[in-house]
């Protein structure tokens, strides 16, 4: 079924909702990680690679609770394009 890889609309746009979400965001998160709270909310794509152990994924837990939705992929050697944007399958109805 194509309709379950379309995304739900999104919701209108509030504001001063926004702001005082934008502000809770950078309050649970610190001013270390402001730029990628712009890329954030600016729809973009943010990619956390390091060594091990910084704090990569407490990073990215503290952005995702100021944020209703979210997601996470852990990339690994043999993920592969599709793994992440879904592919889409057409089926010939034989007569």
């Amino acid at each position: 079924d194509p309709s379950h890889y379309a995304s739900p609309a999104p919701p209108a746009f509030d504001p001063a909702g926004f702001a005082a979400r934008f502000a809770s965001l950078i309050r649970n998160t610190g001013l270390v990680i402001h730029l990628a709270s712009v890329g954030l909310v600016t729809e973009g794509h943010l990619l956390l690679e390091d060594v091990l152990g910084p704090g990569k994924t407490s990073r990215a837990r503290a952005l995702a609770s100021s944020v209703e939705s979210w997601s996470r992929i852990r990339f690994t050697s043999d993920l592969l394009p599709s793994d992440v944007t879904g592919v889409s399958v057409f089926e010939l109805a034989q007569a």
